[in-house]
């Protein structure tokens, strides 16, 4: 259930560990500003997500 579910901090480093690979994503400038905003709420550091050419 989500109230077991672990917390943005605990999961944050396998979220950036996945994210700095190669990745495929829809509606990535969304996602990333959420991604970002959540960072930024929970005090954590930005992801530094980079858009390819």
């Amino acid at each position: 259930m989500v109230k077991d579910a672990p917390v943005l901090p605990q999961v944050l480093p396998q979220i950036a560990i996945v994210l700095n690979k190669y990745l495929l994503a829809y509606n990535l400038e969304f996602n990333t500003r959420v991604l970002n905003y959540c960072c930024k709420l929970q005090r954590l550091p930005m992801l530094g997500l980079k858009k390819s050419k």
